[in-house]
């Protein structure tokens, strides 16, 4: 049996007083039913990355402009590369769109 699998995360920081950056991501797919939790993971996982990427792309940018150091993305992905093994492909494992 199908089913309609919605997950979305939202991140909001302060840079600093009436500063702040606030991301969101939402992913929804139609899937097996007997897939529902390694798909719900998997799409959760690609929501936080995003939002993850989103907020340390501004932050790095922003502070550029004040002469601070540049942020590595890789350092800062480095446990979630791990965790979803960043040698696989993974356009293997994503859920056929709906659309």
């Amino acid at each position: 049996m199908k089913i309609k699998l919605t997950r979305a995360y939202s991140q909001k920081i302060q840079l600093k007083e009436f500063e702040p950056i606030e991301s969101f991501c939402s992913i929804e797919a139609e899937i097996d039913q007997d897939e529902m939790i390694e798909k719900s993971r998997w799409m959760d996982g690609i929501c936080q990355a995003e939002v993850t990427k989103t907020i340390v792309t501004v932050q790095a940018e922003k502070n550029s402009f004040r002469g601070k150091p540049k942020i590595d993305l890789k350092e800062v992905f480095k446990d979630k590369l791990d965790e979803y093994d960043a040698n696989e492909n993974i356009e293997d494992e994503r859920p056929e769109s709906p659309f």
